[in-house]
């Protein structure tokens, strides 16, 4: 454990600032920029504006590597008129390193077409030899349906540059831009893609693919680049309530799952 700890501990600086997004959009590997779903406050809070009714949802990810270690996110979303009002908390790690999020997005439709949202968070990072430290983010997203079939979406992540104290410098958190777009083949498929540049690695490319087999019952998959990963995953939906299951590979921390649960009142 005290290797696999050293281990993450650096493997994160070059993660932070991205925390696992709920399981639809991990089975689509977070290709989701232009796509509305709760889940949406961790992808690009413009597409909250989706969200028809009240709605609670909760997410739970582990690490096959070590099962010491997971992630749990709690997330509500309020819409009323041309607005939308979402709130998160999470909180991911292990005994000895420890990332804990509060989000607060506000969010606004103009007509029928365009989505736009802001979003304020606060982080607060615990390492054991590191001590304590916290910062703020703002995010800005964007999507424009083009028609009722396509969508294109744009995100940024820490526009105000914002980092940690001296004594976790090494803990950037980075500035990101998402462009992406959905599209809506039939009823039964959706075809979403993404690509994504931040300042300590190269551009990734996204793909997610999710199929509806029949009404209450979906099959997704998708892949990312630089580096590689895949991931697939299920959705099951019962009037109000959705059930959303998730595996994923990656290159370095193995293999991993996720479950969400989200309830729409």
């Amino acid at each position: 454990m005290k290797i696999t700890s050293i281990f993450l501990i650096l493997f994160s600086t070059s993660l932070f600032g991205q925390p696992p997004s709920g399981a639809r959009m991990t089975a689509i590997a977070d290709a989701g920029v232009a796509i509305g779903d709760i889940w949406s406050l961790n992808v690009n809070q413009a597409g909250l504006l989706d969200v028809d009714s009240f709605s609670v949802a909760l997410d739970h990810q582990k690490l096959l590597l070590d099962q010491k270690i997971s992630a749990s996110k709690l997330i509500l979303a309020l819409p009323f008129k041309n607005y939308v009002l979402g709130l998160g908390f999470s909180n991911y790690g292990f005994d000895t390193y420890k990332q804990q999020e509060i989000i607060f997005a506000f969010g606004r439709a103009f007509g029928p077409k365009i989505a736009a949202a802001l979003a304020f968070h606060y982080h607060q990072l615990t390492i054991g030899a590191y001590g304590k430290a916290s910062a703020y983010s703002i995010d800005a997203g964007l999507i424009y349906k083009i028609s009722p079939f396509l969508s294109i979406g744009a995100h940024i992540s820490n526009l105000n540059n914002h980092s940690f104290g001296e004594n976790l410098s090494f803990m950037a958190l980075p500035l990101r831009i998402q462009f992406g777009t959905v599209y809506l083949a039939s009823q039964q498929l959706m075809i979403a893609a993404a690509l994504e540049q931040n300042a300590v690695s190269q551009a990734a490319f996204k793909l997610g693919l999710d199929y509806r087999m029949i009404k209450s019952l979906c099959f997704r998959a998708g892949i990312k680049t630089n580096p590689i990963r895949e991931s697939a995953g299920l959705g099951l939906l019962i009037k109000d309530f959705k059930f959303d299951l998730a595996f994923i590979s990656h290159h370095s921390l193995g293999f991993g799952s996720q479950i969400g649960l989200s309830y729409e009142f």
